[in-house]
């Protein structure tokens, strides 16, 4: 008598436990697409890292969460990525450490790096300022 209820006992914690992981299985796939929509949704991009150019702040390999900002709205001493040359693809995160309203233009320099960007920033380029970073 003991053996059936045993047996009854495993398949039922079998299934359970099959059952969860069915359910996880589905579920991981769906959590991780709604953590790469949602910050869409608030007009916020991602991009990793590849160089050391803003170390120690933002270690190479990090995950950098960007907010679409307006050109008029940055202030010197925000961290922006930005297209390195208008129509290109290449996303380059510095700091920007001028702001010259006038000619519409900035200024940055990557924290490790010994001088400023020789090129100028135009409000094309911008895509915005970074919200929050995750290392690596």
């Amino acid at each position: 008598m003991r053996t059936k209820k045993n047996k009854s006992f495993i398949r039922k914690t079998a299934g359970a436990i099959l059952s969860l992981l069915g359910f996880l299985l589905v579920l991981t796939p769906l959590v991780a697409s709604l953590g790469l929509l949602i910050p869409r949704l608030f007009g916020i991009q991602m991009f990793s890292v590849s160089t050391g150019s803003m170390e120690p702040i933002i270690p190479t390999g990090s995950l950098i969460f960007v907010r679409t900002t307006d050109f008029d709205e940055i202030r010197e001493g925000d961290v922006i990525s930005f297209y390195m040359k208008m129509h290109s693809d290449v996303v380059v995160t510095h700091r920007v450490t001028k702001v010259d309203p006038i000619r519409k233009e900035l200024t940055t320099k990557g924290d490790a790096n010994q001088t400023e960007d020789i090129n100028k920033v135009r409000p094309g380029q911008v895509i915005g300022v970074i919200v929050f970073s995750l290392p690596y």
